[in-house]
């Protein structure tokens, strides 16, 4: 598991208590620029590097 979805995790589970109190938009919000960012850090990460191999292997 990369780091950068441990820090995802850890800033959804910190922000879940806020976000009970938050408009729905806000939550979701809030939700969709974290994945966002796991994506991005995990493509800068892969960026130049081969393929990783499909995992269970087939």
């Amino acid at each position: 598991m990369s780091p950068s979805r441990l820090v995802g995790l850890l800033v959804l589970a910190v922000s879940a208590p806020a976000m009970v109190l938050a408009p729905a938009l806000v939550a979701a919000l809030t939700g969709t620029l974290v994945l966002a960012g796991i994506a991005v850090s995990d493509a800068v990460r892969a960026h130049g590097k081969p393929p990783e191999p499909p995992s269970p292997a087939m």
